[in-house]
């Protein structure tokens, strides 16, 4: 991902969890809240160690990278609470459903789709640094 990609993922992801508070939960939207948020904690971890493994030479010691904290800090905890919320109700095949599509639906339109159609394009502002990874080059 790019800093473009990234922000309509980012963007996206906060107006639709904005969305689904509006309109209030359901089955379908704990089961995404579950997926969205083990799936966030799970992908920055991967991407963590992969960063360490090539860093690691030119001293990264952590397996941090922009998006750790807040997949461990806020959307796991959201997880957790969701899958609790799930076991103490009935939940129907249709709801179930339902909250995978939505899974899915997330990650074709606000990361994937993005990622195909953008990946590539880099705005001059978009790259002025490296971020936090500035001190590993």
């Amino acid at each position: 991902m790019n800093r473009l990609t990234d922000m309509i993922s980012n963007l996206g992801a906060e107006l639709l969890f904005l969305l689904l508070f509006a309109l209030g939960g359901n089955t379908a939207t704990l089961v995404f809240a579950v997926f969205f948020g083990i799936g966030e904690a799970a992908a920055h971890t991967a991407f963590g160690i992969i960063t360490r493994k090539k860093l690691r030479e030119r001293g990264m010691r952590t397996i941090y990278g922009p998006g750790l904290a807040t997949a461990y800090l806020t959307l796991l905890p959201l997880s957790v609470y969701s899958a609790y919320a799930l076991s103490r109700q009935a939940v129907s095949l249709a709801g179930a459903a339902g909250g995978i599509v939505l899974s899915a639906a997330v990650i074709v339109l606000l990361i994937r789709l993005p990622i195909m159609t953008l990946g590539k394009f880099q705005p001059e502002y978009a790259f002025e640094s490296s971020g936090y990874f500035k001190k590993f080059e």
